[in-house]
């Protein structure tokens, strides 16, 4: 089975690691989802302004190349989101999103 990203939705706040997982996070907000990946504006220590950082992949993608994680970083979503199962309403969003045909008719 192919991997597949993690559902997120654009507003977002998550995680970036600018250098993989094991790097200290700092807090970001998702601008754009792609297929398996996003554009995320990153709140940096000490900067009045957003870094913008595109192709940033999640944490669990085996995928990420070595370079790709030094230049975009990953994402994941924050210890409360988890704590709240943020990520299975998420998924379970995106499950209802690709079947209209299970969604009722209106009336």
């Amino acid at each position: 089975m192919s991997y597949k990203m993690p559902a997120v939705e654009v507003g977002l706040d998550v995680w970036w690691h600018p250098d993989g997982p094991a790097s200290e996070p700092h807090p970001a907000k998702v601008l754009a989802v792609g297929f398996d990946n996003v554009l995320v504006a990153v709140y940096e220590k000490n900067l009045k302004n957003f870094e913008i950082r595109d192709g940033v992949r999640h944490v669990g993608d085996a995928r990420a190349k070595s370079f790709e994680l030094t230049e975009a970083g990953v994402w994941d979503y924050t210890p409360l989101q988890k704590l709240l199962g943020i990520p299975d309403a998420l998924d379970k969003l995106r499950r209802d999103r690709e079947a209209p045909e299970r969604r009722p008719e209106k009336k």
